[in-house]
């Protein structure tokens, strides 16, 4: 996951916000030349930039803590599939199949953020800083580690539980009895039917 550790003051009292920003995702395709003998490959990349914003519960001139009132977040999904010069249709399908699945829970990606969000809104975070600025820098990584992780869990963790299903189910493109599109389904039914086996 990508972390910014951005982040703003915010007065007492201040009003609870939410806001996600979500970008369409980028998707590239690169075509090998001849003489580049590397397999079909599809990688992914689930961004998020949070940015949080804090009010201090702690006395004048003791360590800071900060709670969360505020989060605001950039999502970004990137997918990058590469595929040798030589190519047949099942091989071409089988990476697609990779990149739909990436793309149906980027779908929910905002969904997803908006969760985390609201959980981390109250949560305070202690620092060993008096001066307000270094606690803020030190409470925008706490906050933004704990929140990337949980945001990773409901985003990338399930892409690659599904992806490696699809690819069992598969064999990487070279079962012919099964097509990339049912593949997809039922690696998405496996997995709500058992997420933590995945």
């Amino acid at each position: 996951m990508l972390l910014s550790l951005a982040n703003a003051a915010t007065a007492h009292g201040a009003a609870t916000d939410i806001i996600v920003r979500k970008r369409p995702a980028s998707i590239e395709c690169l075509r090998l030349p001849p003489a580049q003998k590397r397999t079909a490959k599809t990688t992914w990349f689930f961004h998020c930039r949070p940015n949080f914003s804090f009010t201090s519960t702690s006395s004048a001139g003791q360590p800071i803590t900060l709670k969360v009132t505020s989060v605001k977040i950039a999502l970004s999904l990137s997918i990058e599939t590469v595929l040798p010069a030589r190519l047949s249709k099942r091989l071409a399908d089988h990476e697609k199949g990779h990149r739909s699945i990436c793309e149906t829970i980027y779908g929910s990606a905002d969904v997803y953020a908006k969760e985390c969000a609201e959980a981390m809104v109250g949560t305070q975070f202690k620092t060993t800083c008096t001066d307000l600025a270094a606690a803020e820098e030190s409470a925008a990584a706490q906050a933004g580690q704990k929140f990337c992780r949980q945001y990773c869990a409901k985003t990338t963790i399930v892409v690659n539980a599904i992806s490696d299903t699809f690819d069992r189910l598969t064999d990487h493109s070279h079962n012919k009895a099964i097509s990339s599109a049912q593949a997809v389904k039922e690696a998405f039914v496996s997995y709500q039917r058992h997420p933590s086996k995945e």
